[in-house]
């Protein structure tokens, strides 16, 4: 009855499956309609076109509006890293804007709302250290949760981190995909 949108990343290929139903509990996740298994061997989710449509609190049959997706700030001087958080974090559902340093994120949070600030610690101008400070310093963002992810691990730089007033310190090659 009504027009839905759909944006993807890319379609990857087309494949003739056998939709199987899902056991308890999981028939309550109304975005799935079921399961298939690939050639090899593989178990993989079937998405339901009406379930993803009432996700978004507008469908028919959609039991309220659902939650808005946390807003996370997304903050290094690689693009390519910027990219890959990015990707990932959408992927896992958050909306996600970025900044390409300390200061273009401190600009960014004087005109966006977000949840939580993802930053590396190594960057020009203003690193992820004193963009942490600056946050804890301004009294509207100081309970905003500000996660390190940096190749930086030492003790000394967690130490650092965590007198900067930072919610959690993570290395970046504990994050690498296995290819």
């Amino acid at each position: 009855r009504r027009r839905v949108a759909l944006q993807v990343d890319a379609i990857l290929g087309e494949l003739a499956i056998v939709v199987k139903d899902l056991p308890a509990p999981l028939t309550a996740i109304e975005v799935l309609d079921g399961a298939t298994v690939l050639d090899d061997g593989r178990v993989v989710p079937v998405l339901s076109a009406q379930g993803l449509s009432g996700a978004t609190g507008e469908g028919a049959g959609a039991a309220g509006p659902a939650a808005e997706p946390r807003r996370l700030l997304v903050v290094d001087d690689s693009a390519t890293t910027r990219l890959l958080m990015a990707r990932e974090l959408e992927a896992a559902g958050y909306r996600v804007t970025t900044a390409a340093d300390g200061a273009q994120a401190l600009a960014l949070l004087e005109t966006e709302e977000v949840n939580a600030i993802v930053s590396d610690v190594n960057m020009p101008n203003v690193d992820g250290l004193e963009l942490t400070r600056t946050v804890r310093a301004t009294p509207a963002l100081a309970n905003l949760p500000v996660l390190l992810v940096t190749s930086a691990d030492t003790e000394a730089d967690r130490v650092r981190g965590a007198d900067a007033g930072a919610d959690g310190y993570f290395v970046k090659r504990s994050f690498a995909r296995e290819a």
